[in-house]
Order: structure tokens, then sequence, then C-alpha cells
């Protein structure tokens, strides 16, 4: 599963990674990778083409997106 952040990595994205070392994602059949961003309409744009199947966005763009 191909997850795109809105931005680098950085604290926030912290839980994300912990789940992968820990592998609590694999104990329930995921193969996650997770991908930095540029900005908040970026993930929701590699979603949309279908590249992506999980992003964090800002709610705000996915609004304005739609």
């Amino acid at each position: 599963m191909k997850f795109a952040l809105d931005w680098r990595f950085e604290g926030s994205a912290a839980p994300y990674f912990v789940a992968i070392d820990k592998g609590y994602y694999k104990a329930e059949g995921l193969d996650v990778t997770i991908d930095p961003g540029a900005g908040s309409v970026e993930p929701i744009n590699r979603v949309a083409s279908g590249a992506y199947q999980v992003a964090f966005a800002d709610i705000n763009s996915l609004i304005k997106y739609r």
C-alpha cells in the first residue's frame, strides 16, 4: 500500500513510521510504503490518479479539489 504524506518526514508522521518499525501493518497483511509530499494538494492528486491508496492531506484542500 502506498501512503503519501502532505509534507516531508517530520514529527507528526512519526506514528506511521513507528507502526512500520513495530510490524503493526505487516501483522494486518499490509505492505506499507510512505513517501513525502510537497504540499496539501499533491497527495490528493496522487490518490485521485490511482497511484496511491492512502494520503494525508489538508481537509480544506480536499474540499477545494472536489
